[in-house]
């Protein structure tokens, strides 16, 4: 259901959080990231695959 690269994940897969921050990092150039706010885990929108 992903229509939109910026959408938000809803659930983090490895605590279950709903407690998703976005944030702005870097390592190349400045990008949108989401990072559970329980464990600290990256997490992916629904469109990006790893």
């Amino acid at each position: 259901m992903a229509d939109s690269p910026d959408e938000r994940p809803t659930r983090c897969p490895h605590c279950g959080s709903r407690d998703i921050r976005e944030r702005r990092e870097t390592g190349g150039g400045w990008r949108k990231v989401y990072r559970c706010a329980a464990c600290g885990a990256r997490v992916m929108s629904d469109d990006e695959d790893d």
